[in-house]
């Protein structure tokens, strides 16, 4: 790692929920706190996939730190019984293995967009990370205001990330429900569109009826907010496997790693 780089390691939080049916929270707040802090340019922010095998705390944090070269480790737990949540939040300097910044969010359900600014501009300023006045904006931005929506968009991811045929019909429940709770919600036509092209690609439904409705849910996404980088990222899939539109395709997800390169 380089010395004085502000370069993070987000690790999956720990779920303290008594019941497994929360077990989907854990998982998308770090996803959250990861894509907020990566909205910060003076911030490397490593990618979910790249801390998801430290899950269960087997290692130290130095040890982790080494091995994925960064210079700060950010760990934290969740607790959520039906409206009300308790998030931990750590930032560790992997050198040392000094705890910089801790906070305890004992909030209700409702104020969940709040808290997750409130940590990314926390970390963000324990680390003196320089926030131009649109990523001060963009972290503030969640694409919804509804929490039923967001809810039910944080259990699609969930169950989208498992990948298996089960899940993926899981995550297309979720994500319906979440655009029935939020016809605006770009994310979630995003969403739903990634789960529609992935059991189309992987044959669990017909080819044709899945892609179709990927491309007119991706479409819809971008209809909505056309610097969203997930969907940007579903449609050169499409142009790729469906169209064979081969500069097509490279633009979309050159713009959706320059949206979001993590």
């Amino acid at each position: 790692e380089t010395a004085g780089e502000k370069s993070i390691a987000v690790l999956p939080f720990e779920n303290l929920s008594s019941d497994e049916e929360n077990a989907w929270f854990n998982d998308g707040i770090t996803d959250v706190i990861t894509s907020q802090l990566s909205k910060i340019s003076d911030l490397r922010v490593l990618s979910r996939t790249s801390t998801l095998k430290y899950k269960g705390g087997q290692k130290s944090v130095s040890e982790i730190g080494h091995e994925l070269k960064v210079n700060y480790i950010i760990e934290g737990t969740v607790q959520r019984q039906e409206d009300k949540m308790r998030i931990t939040v750590q930032l560790i300097r992997v050198l040392n293995e000094n705890h910089l910044w801790s906070e305890i969010y004992d909030r209700d359900w409702e104020d969940i967009f709040e808290v997750q600014s409130e940590i990314a501009q926390n970390i963000a300023e324990e680390l003196q990370a320089v926030l131009s006045p649109k990523e001060k904006v963009a972290i503030r931005e969640s694409g919804t205001k509804n929490t039923e929506a967001y809810n039910l968009y944080l259990q699609g991811r969930f169950y989208w990330n498992k990948r298996n045929k089960e899940s993926l019909k899981k995550s297309v429940e979720n994500f319906s429900k979440s655009i029935s709770a939020d016809s605006s919600y770009a994310l979630a036509y995003a969403g739903l569109a990634d789960a529609y092209f992935i059991q189309a690609f992987w044959g669990r439904i017909p080819w044709i009826e899945g892609t179709d409705k990927a491309k007119d849910l991706v479409l819809k996404a971008l209809g909505i907010d056309k610097n969203l980088a997930e969907a940007h990222s579903v449609l050169g899939a499409l142009y790729n496997y469906k169209e064979w539109k081969w500069e097509e395709a490279r633009k979309e997800l050159q713009l959706a790693v320059d949206l979001n390169p993590k």
